[in-house]
């Protein structure tokens, strides 16, 4: 170390009638301090938008989410359900059915996603992104639907004035004959309005788990996810080696930072 310090200062510092070598090295070492700071400014930039970023969907994502590894959907049974339930580390759940559908009102159409949950999905959420209306009632044809949605589409709450319908493709092979044989669809009454973030506000729509598995033609036990909110203070990784069990290592388990990677 000594030796290498020692030809550093004599290459840097020494008197010569012929100075090119300390002059390429003045350079070479200012072009290490300026792109050393250059990419400490960078990370420290991404860095800050990523937490920027995750303050819009924090309050809005689950703890833990579980999903299917390779399929769109995964099987949750009654032995699950209460397995799940009785984990130590597990506050709650949410049963979830998310898919890509169709929206239209008054000859404007728009593809959306159309999310249901349960009575379970927490109220804290749902305060907390809920700026108009009310959220919607279960077993009943309502929504929520994004700020965006709602001015791309034109309705508002409770607008009796306007027929709003849910359209999702029917399962099947075969030749197309009509739009009713194509696809399922639902009249829906608009409860509420919810922002979160710009992408969220313009694509999302909630509506009871019900009606979601009725546009899919879901049966009881299919769903698309389950959101996991847990203890205070428990350990993520014993949380998820709990779920994993219980599913078989079947499932992929998220977390927040993994629900935004993008």
């Amino acid at each position: 170390m000594k030796f290498s310090l020692y030809i550093a200062k004599r290459y840097l510092f020494s008197k010569s009638t012929n100075n090119a070598i300390n002059i390429i090295t003045l350079v070479a070492g200012f072009g290490i301090i300026i792109g050393t700071a250059a990419l400490f400014i960078v990370l420290s930039g991404f860095s800050g938008l990523k937490n920027f970023s995750l303050e819009f969907t924090s309050f809005s994502d689950p703890d833990l989410k579980i999903v299917p590894n390779t399929t769109k959907t995964i099987q949750f049974t009654a032995a699950q359900k209460q397995a799940l339930t009785a984990l130590s580390s597990v506050a709650f759940y949410s049963e979830v059915v998310e898919e890509r559908m169709l929206m239209s009102c008054e000859n404007k159409h728009l593809a959306i996603t159309l999310k249901g949950v349960d009575t379970n999905y927490p109220n804290a959420t749902i305060d907390s992104i809920l700026v108009y209306g009310q959220w919607f009632e279960s077993n009943s044809a309502q929504i929520v639907a994004g700020w965006g949605v709602t001015s791309e589409l034109g309705f508002g709450i409770f607008d009796v004035s306007k027929v709003i319908k849910l359209y999702a493709p029917k399962p099947g092979t075969g030749q197309i004959s009509s739009v009713k044989g194509a696809f399922t669809s639902m009249k829906v009454a608009n409860a509420g309005i919810f922002r979160i973030n710009e992408t969220l506000d313009n694509s999302q729509v909630f509506t009871s788990i019900e009606n979601a598995k009725y546009l899919l033609n879901y049966p009881p036990e299919t769903l698309s996810a389950i959101e996991v909110y847990l203890t205070p203070s428990v350990d993520e990784k014993t949380a998820r080696a709990q779920i994993q069990s219980v599913f078989n290592n079947q499932v992929t388990i998220k977390n927040r930072i993994q629900l935004n990677d993008a």
